[in-house]
């Protein structure tokens, strides 16, 4: 199982100069968003099939396909439900009635964010990032995996649920 925190440090050694040069490389750079990204990713997948499955289970073959049962696109839309002022009515009726727990919301919108700057790390040919944001956008997984981990125990089981079995 990936370790959320040996992919924050990953991104933390992706995003500094090495041997003698006095700047990271792009390629780096771009790697490190790439693995602060995963790292929030996983930390969703890692909470999802804990609360299913059980973290005694994590070695079994039941527990990986829960864990695998989640893709980038799921989430990402999930997400996006959590931080609309008003969800869509497929959505509407699970959302907790005091509303989504801020730290669910904080990871949401993280998640989007990072989402989006992998995509372009990852397949933009000229995307172009410097070292100080890099460490924003660490520091921002970061703190997401923070908040997921401090989210209500009942709005988090209704986000882990939705993220798991979406409406239709």
């Amino acid at each position: 199982m990936l370790d959320i925190a040996h992919l924050l440090e990953q991104a933390e050694r992706l995003a500094e100069a090495t041997d003698g040069i006095d700047r990271p490389r792009p390629t780096d750079l771009r790697r490190a968003v790439s693995a602060a990204y995963y790292a929030v990713f996983h930390a969703g997948l890692i909470a999802a099939a804990d609360a299913f499955s059980g973290k005694a289970d994590r070695e079994s073959a039941a527990y990986g396909l829960v864990y695998r049962s989640v893709d980038h696109a799921k989430m990402k839309a999930l997400c996006q439900e959590i931080i609309k002022q008003k969800p869509s009515t497929k959505f509407q009726k699970y959302r907790p009635t005091e509303g989504w727990d801020p730290f669910l919301v904080g990871y949401s919108e993280a998640f989007i964010t990072l989402k989006e700057q992998r995509m372009l790390a990852d397949y933009d040919p000229g995307y172009r990032i410097a070292p100080a944001e890099v460490e924003v956008y660490i520091s921002t997984a970061r703190s997401a995996v923070d908040r997921l981990d401090s989210a209500n125990g009942a709005s988090k089981r209704v986000f882990l649920m939705l993220l798991l079995f979406p409406p239709r």
